[in-house]
């Protein structure tokens, strides 16, 4: 698991431009280099760049997870597709251009 921050590229449809966004992002890894590789590579899909990364742990170390998380995590763990990343909301701020 890990937490990172956002901001759109241009070809980005998820997120305005003036906006930037915290984002929880869950992926099967052997460690945190894989994590890393994975999270980059799909935000990159998904025309982000990634600013930040806050966190990178294991979802069995994380404290007061949301439901949203929690059935994620099941849901990658009962695929066992190690090639899926998935993310929850994007929590949007305002960005100063």
């Amino acid at each position: 698991m890990a937490r990172i921050v956002v901001v759109p590229r241009e070809e980005c449809e998820l997120l305005e431009a003036d906006k930037g966004a915290y984002v929880n992002v869950l992926t099967l890894a052997a460690g945190e280099t894989e994590c890393r590789t994975k999270v980059a590579t799909a935000m990159n899909h998904y025309h982000f760049d990634i600013v930040a990364v806050e966190d990178v742990f294991l979802f069995s170390d994380a404290s007061n997870v949301s439901a949203e998380l929690t059935t994620v995590a099941e849901e990658l763990e009962a695929s066992q597709n190690h090639k899926h990343v998935r993310f929850e909301t994007l929590h949007t701020f305002p960005r100063v251009m």
